[in-house]
Parts: structure tokens; sequence; C-alpha cells
């Protein structure tokens, strides 16, 4: 299974009659696209009793975010009957979630805004952007300087910390459909440490160019005059 790191919408085709499960994977907190293939004679219906999916009559959304599916596996019982044969088919639909790699939640995590500028590494265009956008300013540099730093600092002295609602738009959110951006405890400080290891000097980590521009062209001078 390929999943697109530009966080391209995940579409899969299912032919309900060919296999008797279908194991479909996707990364946390993202969102799946499910095309069941048409049938003229077939009726496709959910039998299991939990959660399920609303209709199988056209293509449907699956959620896997908080308030969807939390950190977890889930199953569907599909049963489809073919009217004209009088055959009924029975098959599971699997969901399968994947902990995020770093490199793609580095793409996750650059604000809308930014989003070009940062791709193609514009600093004197994220500079302007910034200069104009004071509240997205102050929301980055808070998020690396504390935010994370506070998830490294618990982790090394095995505490436990919170989970964060990233609180600008990205990319993620306009993919996914999603206003809600949720990053684990455990991912915060797994994602510091991913920047600390792939600085941009390496050209490695988009996110991580960014919080240097931040750093050394508003953090530092800001610094500098408080202390003259």
């Amino acid at each position: 299974m390929n999943i697109n790191p530009l966080l391209e919408n995940y579409i899969y085709n299912i032919d309900l009659k060919n296999e008797t499960q279908e194991t479909l994977q996707i990364y946390k907190y993202d969102r799946i696209f499910i095309n069941i293939t048409p049938s003229d004679n077939v009726i496709w219906t959910p039998i299991n009793k939990s959660k399920y999916l609303p209709s199988l009559c056209y293509p449907v959304f699956l959620e896997s975010n908080i308030n969807y599916i939390f950190e977890r596996d889930i199953e569907y019982e599909i049963q489809g009957e073919d009217l004209s044969l009088g055959t009924v088919y029975k098959k599971k639909i699997k969901i399968e979630l994947l902990e995020k790699p770093m490199n793609i939640l580095d793409i996750d995590l650059i604000p809308l805004e930014l989003f070009e500028a940062v791709l193609n590494k514009n600093k004197n265009l994220i500079i302007l952007l910034l200069k104009n956008n004071h509240k997205l300013l102050n929301q980055l540099i808070q998020f690396y300087n504390i935010q994370l730093m506070s998830s490294y600092k618990f982790e090394f002295q095995a505490k436990q910390g919170r989970g964060f609602k990233v609180p600008w738009y990205s990319r993620y959110n306009v993919v996914n459909d999603n206003n809600l951006f949720l990053l684990s405890f455990q991912q915060q400080y797994q994602f510091l440490r991913y920047l600390l290891n792939n600085d941009n000097r390496f050209g490695k980590s988009y996110f991580m160019y960014l919080i240097n521009i931040v750093q050394f062209n508003f953090v530092l001078p800001s610094c500098d005059r408080f202390k003259n």
C-alpha cells in the first residue's frame, strides 16, 4: 500500500465480491475515502451493531479522528445480496491505524498561509507574511519554544504530558476537511527530536526551516533589544 507523502486523500476502490476481508491502512487522525465498486443487482448493508458505515450505495467517508476513532483499529462487517441470483455475500472491512511518520507530520504542521513559501524556501516572503500576521508568529514561537520544549522535558523526566490542539490552519486541515488538528504527547516530543536531528542546513525538515527563520529574525532580535 502506498501513502502519498504530500497528504492527498487516501482513496480505496473496493470490490466486495472478490475477497472475504479487506484491510485498509490510514494514518491516525487522517481521512479515508472508500469507493465501493457499484453493482446493479447487489445491495450492501452493514450488519455489525456498533459504529458502522451509514450506507454503501454511494461513496462514504470514514474519519479516524478524535471524534470517530481514537487510537484504535476498527472493523466493519458488510453483507451484500444479489437480488437477481439470490446470492448473499459477506465481507469484513478492517481499518488499521498507523503512526504517522515524522517527515509527513513535518509537512502537516506548516501553516497554510506559509505553505508555498516554506516549500519553495522563500525566506523573504516568509518574513513578510509573518510581519503581517503577528498572531501566527506568536503561535509558532510558543509552539516551538514552550509546547515542544516542555513535552521534551516531561518525557526526559518520565512525566506524562497532554495532547495539543494546533492553533493555526494547515494543509492537514484542508486535505482532511477537519478543523481539529491534534498532536498527542508522544508526537510532540518525537517531533522535536526529529526537528533537532534534521536541521534545515541539511535540507531535511521544512518545518525546522520555518522555525529557524522565526528564531533568527524575530525571537533573537527581540531578546537583544531587551538586553540593551
